[in-house]
């Protein structure tokens, strides 16, 4: 795949995928990039840190779906420390930053 080829092709730390992928966790894109036996694996932050938590992202004003991930794939050098839904309060009354919450994942070199 396009996103195997890529990876393979640089000497990496570690390598992060994110973005509004317009899936939910259990579609068939992202279970192609979650699947643990895949040439593309990686593994999504905020379920890795937030095991029993959702992580829905939109619509802002009342998240019901999860489409927007941090992904990583990490050969051993860099560690992740939390992942949290950001930007979860209007800054005006109905108005949010976008029509999606964000996720914010934090990571730190070493082991």
């Amino acid at each position: 795949t396009f996103i195997a080829q890529i990876d393979s092709s640089y000497k990496t730390t570690a390598t992060i995928l994110t973005g509004d992928f317009n899936d939910v966790p259990n579609s068939t894109s992202i279970g192609l990039l979650t699947n643990k036996q895949s040439d593309t694996f990686f593994i999504d932050s905020f379920v890795e840190a937030n095991p029993k938590v959702r992580g829905n992202t939109i619509p802002a004003s009342k998240p019901k779906s999860k489409i927007d991930y941090i992904f990583y794939k990490n050969n051993g050098k860099i560690r992740k420390v939390s992942s949290e839904i950001i930007m979860k309060r209007p800054y005006k009354k109905g108005h949010y930053n976008s029509d999606h919450l964000g996720v914010m994942t934090l990571f730190f070199g070493g082991k």
